[in-house]
């Protein structure tokens, strides 16, 4: 395996619940406001791609509550 096809791998995700409170906080509130909330650890970056995602995945916080961390850990990387 070449350096190339190893970064190509599923990501990882270090922790399924920092990531589960990320999302359930910007189903409710604006990427600005996740990289104002130190508890949440989130660059501008990171914030604005996330809060992307959960809305081309049409997420409210009843569906994410619904959900595992790691249950939404694969609808986020799914390639629906």
């Amino acid at each position: 395996m070449t350096d190339r096809q190893r970064f190509r791998t599923k990501p990882v995700i270090p922790d399924h619940n920092l990531f589960y409170r990320r999302v359930k906080f910007l189903c409710i509130h604006s990427s600005f406001a996740g990289e104002q909330n130190i508890d949440l650890q989130m660059s501008h970056g990171t914030a604005v791609r996330l809060k992307k995602r959960i809305t081309e995945l049409n997420l409210t916080v009843e569906q994410v509550l619904s959900l595992t961390p790691s249950e939404l850990i694969e609808k986020y990387f799914s390639n629906d």
